[in-house]
C-alpha cells in the first residue's frame, strides 16, 4: 500500500495532522495522502513502503496554510487554504480556483466537494463551478451532513435537506443516506431516521473536553472520536458504545501538546474491521476492529520528538 503525507518545515512549533485522505475504499490499493499545518507551502511525502520510508513530492504552493483535504470519488484531491482550492490527480500536478468566500472546510461528496462557507454550504465540481446549497453559516461539515445555521442539513444524493436540530451546540455530523447522527460539544449524541433521538452515553474521557469531534460509518457500525479519546464503536444503532481506542489519549496544557480541541482527532473512517484515525496524537490504523493498532511513523528523520511533539 502507497502513503503520501503533506508535513511542515521542521520550524513547526508542534505536530498537527490536518487531515487524511485515504481512498474511500479502505482496502482499495491506492494511495493515502495526508497534509499537516504547514504555515506556508505543503511538503508532501510519498511513502511505497508501508510508512517506513518518505520521498518528498511536489505539493500545492499555496503561499498560505492549508484549512483542509478532502478525497472525491474519482480519487482526486482538493486541498483547501481558505480562499481558494488546489485540485490534484496524483498528488503532484496541481489546478488553482477562486472560492465565491473564505471557507473554513471541505468534504467530498461523491465527485464533486462541499464548502463550509460564512453565508452558505457551497458545492459543486472541485474546480467549479460552486453552487449555494444551503445559505447560511456552516459551522459543522461531515460526511454527507452539515450543520447550517444551527440547523443539520443531510445530503440524500440529490438535495441536501433541512432536518432541523436536536441540541444548540452541535459540533460533528454525519449521514449514512438511511440515518443521520449528530454530536455535541457537551459530549451528548443524537440520531435522525424521520425524529431526533437521544444515544446512549458516550464513556467519559477527559471531563473538560467532552466535545464530539468526529464521527464515521463502517457499514455496519457508528464510529465516535471526543476531544479526548476514542474511537468508541456503536453496533446497536448507538444506544451503547465500546472503547476501541488506540491507547493515546489527547493530553492538553502540556508542551507541545494540542492547541484547541479542533486538534485531537481530525480524521475518522472505517471500512468493515478496517479503520484509520489521526490526530495529535499520531495516525493509527487497524484491521480488526480496534482490537489492535499500529502507529504509522509519519515523520521524517530531521524532526525530534518531544512528548508526542515533533519539532
Amino acid at each position: 500500500m502507497m502513503f503520501l503525507i503533506a508535513t511542515a518545515a521542521a520550524h513547526v512549533p508542534h505536530d498537527a495532522i490536518l487531515a487524511v485522505a485515504p481512498p474511500l475504499t479502505l482496502t482499495a490499493a491506492e494511495p493515502w495522502y495526508m497534509t499537516m499545518s504547514p504555515h506556508g507551502t505543503a511538503l508532501f511525502y510519498e511513502s511505497d513502503s508501508g510508512g517506513t520510508t518518505w520521498d518528498l513530492l511536489g505539493g500545492p504552493h499555496t503561499g498560505t496554510e492549508l484549512v483542509g483535504l478532502a478525497r472525491l470519488a474519482d480519487g482526486s484531491l482538493a486541498a483547501l487554504t481558505g480562499p481558494s482550492v488546489w485540485v490534484s490527480a496524483d498528488g503532484r500536478a496541481w489546478t488553482n480556483a477562486v472560492l465565491p468566500e473564505t471557507a473554513a472546510a471541505v468534504q467530498g461528496v461523491g465527485n464533486e466537494v462541499a464548502f463550509a462557507g460564512d453565508t452558505c454550504l457551497w458545492t459543486g465540481p472541485a474546480l467549479g463551478p460552486y453552487t449555494c446549497a444551503v445559505t447560511g453559516a456552516v459551522t459543522a461539515l461531515g460526511p454527507d451532513a452539515a450543520v447550517v445555521d444551527g440547523h443539520v442539513v443531510a445530503f440524500d444524493g440529490t438535495t441536501w435537506n433541512d432536518v432541523d436540530a436536536p441540541a444548540s451546540d452541535l459540533s460533528a455530523v454525519l449521514s449514512t443516506g438511511d440515518t443521520t447522527f449528530a454530536g455535541t460539544a457537551s459530549g451528548e449524541l443524537f440520531r435522525y431516521d424521520g425524529a431526533w433521538t437521544a444515544c446512549g452515553a458516550i464513556p467519559a474521557g477527559d471531563a473538560r473536553y467532552p466535545d464530539i469531534v468526529r464521527l464515521a460509518w463502517t457499514g455496519d457500525a457508528l464510529l465516535v472520536a471526543t476531544a479526548t479519546v476514542g474511537p468508541y464503536r456503536s453496533e446497536d444503532a448507538c444506544a451503547s458504545f465500546e472503547d476501541r481506542g488506540t491507547g493515546e489519549p489527547v493530553l492538553y496544557g502540556q508542551e507541545g501538546g494540542p492547541g484547541g480541541v479542533s486538534e485531537a482527532t481530525v480524521f475518522l473512517a472505517g471500512e468493515g474491521e478496517d479503520w484509520v484515525t489521526a490526530g495529535w496524537a499520531g495516525l493509527y490504523v487497524t484491521a480488526d476492529a480496534g482490537a489492535s493498532w499500529t502507529e504509522a511513523p509519519v515523520f521524517t528523520a530531521d524532526y525530534v520528538q518531544i512528548g508526542r511533539a515533533h519539532v
